[in-house]
């Protein structure tokens, strides 16, 4: 598989001077990527967070595991552990147990070292300052820690301490710290408002050269047919006026299916995701602005550069041919990728979605129109094109989604008609109907509808949004623990809180990305304005929400610039002290600073 690149914009810790690799890319169904545990976004990629339980602090052998995480590492703590290897360090005498799906990759780690230590490099590594697995939540939340699955490793924890202040204080040789890197592993020295320079996480297969995706662990439940409606979640915020889309997928990075509004806004495009883990309440909504985007016959999302996340895909014309533009979720939607395709055009009738059909870790392009089903391989760096399946299907027509229903981790084609829900396997070349079901109270209208994991069992679900609603039928049996369906996705404190803005409340304000709100962030605990550890992409419940705004801009150019508040200005209002330091500092402003302006 040949990996993509492109030009992203990564502020780095100079301390560190490390290259974060490109990704491997998709398999599974509609839009998915191979899975990402990457985390931290300044590790080169979204941040992928890990699911919640009921419960914190060490948990016991029989806690039944959700999600990708799960699937790829176990389903319960039991079959994490018996699934765990020793990797010997080198140049010590000391070894860690860390899961067995991360050998391939430390294996790589170890041969940097070799390499390192072959010119006469060394670098001692004290067992009584080094762990990895231990099945725990994270501080005081219900979040599952990365040290439960097996994938992170604190190392010589005495001499590389964890900051809430920010402060870097580490003894790793840079060559070290590249080995990892080199091999696919987020270092915490490169997180954004606290530092844990001990730590280091496997990003996942996608990340380590040569890795391939192993099949998951097999699910707890067995398959049902979709009769019981399991869930109706109301979803109160609304679209802009001038929505173009509205889709079900994973808009804010936990694998939990969100309710995503795409909106015209002059020639800017407005993602807003209301987030299932904040239980699609009045405050749920994170909102980007995609500048200066072309307006698409087709829209979607997919993980087209492996990085984990959303990336807007725009499909248009050019002379008779598609046009794809591809907008990237890491970094907001700023980097972007445009290609003349050798796919005719879809006509306004067509479905077009993306999935990895032939298994090489790439986005595939689908197009069904009536009975006829297309399916196209594309780079989206360059635009080579290739068919790689044309023919018939028996489910052309009503809602089409495309998700794995066999459990051979195939995109199969679903399609929601006249109350009946049909499926055709991949395994067949969609040709035939392999499958039918018929859901109770689906209803009327149908905005969007969708298969994905609801309830992080590993078994496709149907979830279906009627403009008010999600509602959620379940395509398997409970999971034993009797724990309710949403438990691994909703955050701990889902509701609105004091002061937050709901989604009528929000502007529509430069969408610079999280960068530049986390640069805000590192200035605003610098002058004491801000709690410490503060973290953006965390779900931190102190941090200011994206988008970012003026002030915002100004701070984070401060905290980049390494500048120091001028006495006597600014006082007590850290954006504009901000915007003082760099007037101070010789920089321009285009607008008078004070007076709100």
């Amino acid at each position: 598989m040949q990996i993509m690149r492109r030009a992203v914009v990564v502020f780095a810790i100079a301390a560190a001077a490390m290259a974060m690799p490109a990704a491997a890319r998709a398999t599974g169904g509609e839009g998915e990527a191979w899975p990402s545990f990457n985390e931290s976004s300044a590790c080169g990629a979204v941040f992928m967070r890990t699911p919640y339980i009921d419960g914190t602090g060490r948990i016991s052998r029989d806690t039944i595991l959700r999600g990708p995480y799960a699937a790829m590492f176990g389903r319960t703590v039991d079959q994490v552990f018996d699934n765990l290897t020793r990797w010997d360090v080198p140049g010590s005498p000391e070894h860690i147990t860390t899961h067995n799906r991360v050998l391939t990759a430390l294996l790589q780690v170890a041969t940097g070292i070799e390499r390192a230590m072959a010119s006469g490099l060394s670098y001692r590594v004290d067992a009584e300052q080094t762990s990895a697995i231990a099945a725990r939540t994270i501080g005081g939340e219900s979040r599952l820690s990365r040290h439960t699955f097996g994938i992170a490793m604190d190392i010589n924890s005495r001499r590389n301490p964890f900051r809430q202040d920010n402060r870097l204080i580490t003894d790793f040789p840079a060559w070290w710290l590249q080995a990892f890197a080199d091999a696919g592993f987020c270092w915490g020295g490169l997180w954004v408002g606290s530092k844990d320079t001990m730590h280091f996480a496997w990003q996942g297969p996608a990340f380590t050269a040569g890795a391939t995706l192993p099949r998951a662990f097999p699910p707890l439940t067995e398959a049902t047919d979709f009769s019981v409606l399991s869930a109706r979640v109301p979803v109160v915020p609304r679209p802009l006026p001038a929505v173009v889309q509205t889709v079900l997928a994973d808009g804010d990075g936990n694998y939990a299916t969100d309710v995503v509004y795409v909106s015209r806004l002059g020639g800017d495009l407005v993602v807003d995701v209301s987030s299932a883990a904040r239980n699609h309440n009045a405050c749920s909504v994170r909102r980007s602005v995609v500048a200066d985007a072309p307006a698409p016959a087709a829209s979607g999302f997919g993980d087209w550069d492996g990085r984990g996340g959303a990336d807007l895909w725009l499909l248009g014309d050019d002379g008779g041919n598609a046009r794809l533009t591809v907008r990237y979720a890491y970094g907001d939607y700023a980097a972007e990728t445009a290609v003349t395709t050798a796919v005719p055009t879809p006509s306004a009738n067509a479905w077009v979605s993306t999935a990895d059909y032939d298994r090489d870790g790439d986005l595939d392009l689908f197009v069904v129109e009536g009975d006829r089903i297309t399916v196209w391989a594309i780079d989206p760096a360059i635009g080579t094109t290739r068919l790689l399946l044309a023919g018939t299907t028996a489910v052309g027509g009503g809602e089409l989604m495309l998700g794995d229903h066999d459990g051979d981790e195939l995109p199969d084609l679903w399609s929601l008609s006249g109350g009946t829900l049909s499926v055709a396997n991949a395994a067949g070349r969609y040709r035939a109907v392999e499958a039918t079901f018929r859901p109770p109270s689906l209803p009327a209208a149908i905005v969007d509808a969708g298969v994905a994991d609801y309830d992080g069992d590993g078994r496709a679900d149907l979830m279906v949004f009627d403009g008010a609603e999600k509602s959620v039928w379940l395509g398997n049996t409970p999971l034993p623990d009797g724990e309710p369906p949403e438990v691994w996705f909703l955050s701990d404190e889902p509701d609105c809180r004091e002061l937050e803005p709901t989604w009528d409340e929000l502007g529509v304000r430069f969408g610079s990305g999280g960068f530049a709100t986390r640069g805000a962030v590192g200035w605003l605990e610098r002058i004491g304005m801000m709690p410490k550890r503060c973290d953006p992409t965390d779900e931190n419940l102190d941090c200011p929400p994206e988008p970012a705004t003026a002030g915002d801009l100004a701070a984070s150019m401060a905290w980049l610039l390494d500048l120091d508040p001028v006495p006597g200005l600014g006082d007590g209002n850290g954006y504009d002290a901000a915007a003082r330091a760099l007037l101070a500092s010789g920089h321009d402003s285009p607008c008078p600073v004070g007076d709100d302006a």
